[in-house]
Order: C-alpha cells, then sequence, then structure tokens
C-alpha cells in the first residue's frame, strides 16, 4: 500500500465554485423550452391527464357517466377536463368522516410525539377533512361547484 505525502484538508467547508451566468441561461433555457412543449402540447397534455382520471373515476364508480368535454381559450388554446354527474354526501357519511376526523385529531393531540412535523401535518389534514365534512351536514346546498365546474378551473389554474 502506497502512503501518501500530503494529506488533504477535509472537505467540510469547501463550496464548489459554479459560473453564475451559465447556470442562470441554463434554467432561463430549460424554462423556456418548458413552456414551448407546453404551449404546444397542451390539448394532448390536458386531454391525457382527463382520460387517465376518468379511468380511475369508472373504476370506482362504475354506474357514474364520466366525460371530457373541451373548450378553446385563446391565451392556451384547447384545454380539456371532466365532465361527470355530482352527487354530494349523505347527512350520514358526512356525520360518520366527522367523528373519525375529530376522533384523529383528539388522539394525535394526545399522543407524545405531537409536537413532530408529522403529527402537525396529519392533525392539519384531518382538520381540513373536519371542515369538509361539516359542510356537507350544514351547508350542502351552498356548495358552489358541479365536478364539472370544479374540474374546468382546476385545469385552468394549473395552466396557468
Amino acid at each position: 500500500m502506497k502512503e501518501k505525502k500530503v494529506i488533504d484538508y477535509t472537505r467540510t467547508y469547501r463550496r464548489i465554485e459554479a459560473d453564475k451566468k451559465k447556470c442562470i441561461l441554463y434554467i432561463v433555457i430549460l424554462i423556456l423550452l418548458g413552456f414551448l412543449l407546453m404551449w404546444t402540447q397542451i390539448d394532448d397534455l390536458t386531454r391525457m391527464i382527463c382520460k387517465i382520471c376518468a379511468g380511475v373515476l369508472k373504476k370506482y364508480e362504475p354506474h357514474m357517466y364520466v366525460g371530457i368535454r373541451s373548450e378553446t381559450y385563446p391565451l392556451f388554446g384547447k384545454i380539456s377536463y371532466l365532465s361527470a354527474e355530482t352527487v354530494y354526501p349523505g347527512i350520514q357519511i358526512s356525520l360518520i368522516n366527522a367523528g373519525i376526523s375529530l376522533g384523529i385529531i383528539i388522539l394525535l393531540a394526545c399522543l407524545p410525539w405531537k409536537g413532530r412535523p408529522l403529527a402537525i401535518y396529519l392533525i392539519l389534514c384531518s382538520a381540513i377533512h373536519l371542515i369538509n365534512s361539516l359542510w356537507f351536514v350544514f351547508g350542502e346546498k351552498y356548495f358552489p361547484y358541479t365536478l364539472t365546474v370544479y374540474s374546468k378551473l382546476y385545469m385552468l389554474q394549473e395552466i396557468s
């Protein structure tokens, strides 16, 4: 085994020097190519996303009609979105979901690791689900969206 004559310093505080101009140029080129690809293929992309979502919905709700609609927008082109009948959850399902969500919140709040990020995340998710469940118990008739309207708004938001 050959011995080293010089022992190099540790690499703990060393930094890799990068050419900032080249990095910015590469990032700009990558972003422009992404926008160009999205702009030219937006119709195919949104239709593919809708076909996948429709397939999943048909698998779990075989009796439900799920269609794909398209509208043309001046800035984006043709955008596809899902069209389906909307059925809101009943009082019984909403109360069951609210009870389960409340139980999860209480259980997680009583555990010794309640201050950990995972516990906080799960408590927040359960709180959001609790609020949604209670909304359908008390204010179902005021719910502003059908699945078709929500799908259209979601696709437009994601694209813009």
